[in-house]
């Protein structure tokens, strides 16, 4: 009920992830491990194993690469794709990842700026999650 009100249970939630600085793709393990119904999975990493990893473990994964070059075309054709597929939207952002090759001040603001088009776009519930 906390995902989507008046949802029944949480296997009944279908559940858009965007992970900037996935890593390994934590976030949706941990959704699964709930038992909700991932929908679609876009990742933002630079690391090229961390990258190869998650496409070996979800082949589906949709890869946006370096968070800086997301722009509002790609984030408005997300939502256009998975337009009434989804019943919310989870926006993750894993600081540590990024800040193992870059500085965390260049890499925060870019997490903001592609929430705020997360939340311009997204026609669901979203619900967004930063840790450090």
């Amino acid at each position: 009920d906390c995902l989507v009100p008046g949802a029944k249970s949480l296997k009944s939630v279908k559940v858009l992830i965007i992970s900037l600085c996935d890593g390994i793709g934590g976030i949706r393990v941990a959704l699964e491990t709930l038992g909700v119904q991932v929908v679609g999975f876009v990742t933002s990493e630079i690391s090229r194993a961390a990258g190869r990893l998650v496409r070996k473990r979800w082949p589906g994964v949709m890869q946006w690469g370096d968070i800086h070059r997301i722009s509002e075309a790609m984030v408005k054709m997300l939502f256009d794709t998975f337009r009434d597929k989804y019943d919310c939207c989870i926006l993750s952002a894993s600081l540590p990842t990024c800040s193992l090759t870059e500085d965390r001040t260049k890499v925060i603001p870019e997490v903001f700026r592609v929430l705020s088009l997360a939340k311009e776009f997204c026609q669901s519930n979203l619900h967004w999650i930063i840790e450090s």
